[in-house]
């Protein structure tokens, strides 16, 4: 069960992890943790040498106050006429009428101010938020090279950091250790807030080189966080600004398995798309696919087209032929309501004077049918990975043959990440039995953990693992039925071993 606390201004339990109450609307102070950019461990926050791999974090002990960037739009105040000057002779009263006009051209001035003035937005350091919003998503699931593409993003780094950070980062990404992997992902946190985060790691001279940029996506404004490890300098600074608007997720992910083609012809694949609103007309999308098995991922770039019903086209990014192959989809309902995807994938042999018969021409669409295999499996908590497991599960000579899909927070780490999902006995293999929200924890001595049970709270698998679940090959735990929470017969368990299909 995923760990709870009580909110202090109603009493009621929620989870640990919230920044909001969901009963009262109360904010709640959030803990920050602090990671070594270098070894990645969960350190104290003004560490300046690392406790775990003692690399130097700071220059000195006594560290430059965090950057914070907090600028507020000042409405100017209309200039009051000055009062005419009078002669040091003249002793005449002041005259009423004289009042009234003062008066009047104040009010106006500031009618007209209000009407016709600067509004805050337009000076606002944050009015840039649609070409950031536009520029990060276009790059999901790509690998970052430079920031030249996005002036916006450069600018506000330059201001957040320095143009010198700037040409550091510049050149990390550029020559990275990751190659061209992807280093641009999308994760959330609880209230489905779209958080992008862009990072990447290079060697020089035998140490590690970092950086970390994220960006919060509130939809009609969004705040910088960066921080990276350069040439021995840590730096890291955030833009903050009060924020009171209703944070909505913008970016909707999901997941699709199925095949093309078909009979013993045809080819299993798995699809991951990002899809930027509901999944109707004109909603970007993008995402990649891979066959079953493979690891080679295959990116994917389209849009959502109108018409009756409407079509989803997905072109075959970095394609070597003329006519990139593409997937064409009819959808009857926006994407979000559509229980899976129907269409083509189309390719092009294009038009020759080759006399060949066996040799395609023209278009030629291979059918394709994907269902949708997400359903609620997050639970509610979208994840940064997927892991897909097939195995078996033991106990006296008998043998059941099971699939596994995880969907976890992070790399899978203890007292950090967390992961739900579902199984399915092979043997009836349209049932799915989905698993409750478990943390993986850790104790003392001890291997590592995580508690998967299921949403009837009658069964539980227990795995167990001594390195990030999402970097194994294969986990081992075991399997248990559950009455009121407890193991209903504690002698009467399978044991259970898995292997990553990929």
């Amino acid at each position: 069960m995923p760990e709870t606390k009580i909110c202090p201004n109603c009493g009621k339990e929620i989870l640990a992890v919230a920044k909001k109450c969901k009963y009262c609307g109360t904010w709640i102070e959030p803990k920050h943790e602090f990671r070594c950019p270098v070894c990645c461990e969960v350190i104290p926050e003004d560490s300046v040498i690392c406790p775990v791999c003692h690399e130097r974090l700071r220059p000195d002990p006594d560290p430059a106050p965090e950057t914070v960037v907090e600028e507020s739009v000042k409405q100017p105040q209309p200039e009051l006429p000055a009062e005419p000057s009078e002669p040091e002779a003249a002793e005449t009263p002041p005259r009423k009428w004289l009042y009234f006009i003062l008066a009047g051209i104040v009010a106006l001035g500031l009618a007209a101010f209000l009407l016709f003035g600067p509004k805050g937005t337009d000076e606002s350091p944050y009015d840039d938020s649609a070409a950031l919003h536009e520029w990060f998503f276009e790059n999901l699931g790509t690998h970052v090279e430079n920031l030249s593409t996005s002036p916006e993003l450069k600018a506000r780094l330059t201001k957040l950091l320095s143009k010198e950070d700037v040409d550091d980062i510049e050149s990390l990404l550029s020559n990275s250790l990751t190659g061209s992997e992807p280093n641009l992902g999308l994760s959330h946190d609880e209230t489905g807030l779209d958080i992008y985060i862009l990072s990447d790691v290079r060697a020089v001279g035998g140490k590690q080189e970092s950086v970390i940029i994220k960006y919060f996506d509130y939809g009609e404004l969004g705040l910088l966080y960066a921080a990276n490890m350069v040439g021995g300098k840590f730096n890291t600074a955030e833009e903050k600004v009060k924020y009171e608007g209703h944070i909505s997720p913008l970016v909707k992910q999901y997941e699709y398995s199925g095949r093309i083609g078909s009979g013993s012809n045809s080819t299993r694949i798995d699809m991951n798309l990002w899809v930027d609103g509901p999944g109707v007309a004109v909603n970007e999308v993008r995402g990649f696919y891979r066959e079953r098995g493979a690891s080679y991922k295959n990116p994917l770039q389209g849009l959502v087209r109108s018409g009756e019903p409407y079509t989803l086209e997905l072109k075959v990014e970095e394609s070597e032929d003329w006519f990139p192959p593409q997937f064409q989809f009819n959808l009857p309902k926006p994407i979000e309501q559509a229980d899976g995807l129907k269409g083509e994938y189309v390719l092009n042999f294009g038009h020759d004077d080759v006399e060949d018969p066996d040799t395609p021409k023209g278009l030629y669409g291979i059918p394709v049918a994907l269902t949708l295999e997400r359903a609620d499996m997050d639970d509610g908590y979208p994840a940064v990975n997927v892991k897909r497991f097939s195995g078996k599960m033991t106990k006296d000579g008998k043998t059941r043959d099971i699939e596994m899909v995880l969907k976890i927070d992070g790399e899978g780490y203890p007292e950090i990440d967390g992961a739900c999902g579902y199984y399915r006995d092979l043997a009836k293999p349209s049932k799915r039995i989905f698993f409750k929200y478990g943390l993986i924890k850790a104790e003392a001595g001890a291997d590592w953990t995580l508690d998967l049970i299921s949403r009837d709270g009658k069964e539980c698998f227990t795995l167990t693992f001594t390195w990030p679940l999402n970097g194994l090959e294969q986990v081992e735990g075991a399997w248990t039925k559950l009455k009121e929470g407890r193991p209903k017969d504690p002698g009467n368990f399978y044991r259970v071993v898995l292997n990553d299909e990929y």
